[in-house]
């Protein structure tokens, strides 16, 4: 057994074997200089915990160091909007919007994404800056949205609509966020 492995033997988890060669790939990928983020998620009391304790105890052995934290309930809100069709040409777009809110519902440290647009994910860093310390109006926002992703374009000539779609996406979005309990 390397001394990047996973203790197989040692680990009380049961039917983790997948999970347990995927950290024990990771750690070995990280020695070779390559690293990786791995994510753990799921409803409490899966075993994250253990899994992430037998992947520290194989890190540890190994030389590495291994921080830990806990995650606690998101400090801000988000939503995430998506259209796919799949009839004739294959087309999708969607949105990603990130908002810290205060009481009075200023939105601050706003991040908005738009996916499927381009080559890669979109930030819209001008449309962000213009919601940073406004209430933001769903209806406004979408003109923001759709005056920025004119001013842009898109690549290809035939999928202009899209800019249109993905401007409506985020108006939902923003509603949802507008609407989401504190």
């Amino acid at each position: 057994m390397s001394e990047l492995e996973v203790d197989r033997r040692q680990a009380t988890l049961l039917e983790r074997e997948g999970e347990l060669t995927t950290l024990a790939d990771a750690l070995a990928g990280a020695a070779d200089g390559h690293g990786t983020v791995v994510l753990l998620e799921g409803a409490a009391g899966l075993g994250k915990t253990s899994l992430l304790e037998a992947a520290c105890e194989s890190a540890a052995g190994a030389g590495f160091a291994c921080l830990r934290a806990r995650a606690t309930e998101l400090e801000r809100d988000f939503a995430f909007e998506k259209l796919g069709l799949y009839e004739g040409d294959f087309a999708s777009a969607s949105v990603a919007i990130s908002a810290g809110a205060n009481e009075a519902g200023v939105w601050n440290d706003v991040r908005i994404v738009m996916g499927a647009l381009a080559a890669t994910p979109l930030r819209l860093t001008r449309v962000e800056q213009a919601c940073e310390g406004r209430t933001v109006d769903p209806v406004d926002l979408k003109r923001r949205v759709d005056d920025e992703l004119t001013r842009i374009g898109h690549p290809l000539p035939r999928n202009a609509w899209k800019l249109d779609a993905a401007a409506g996406l985020a108006e939902t979005a923003a509603e949802r966020l507008r609407t989401a309990p504190s």
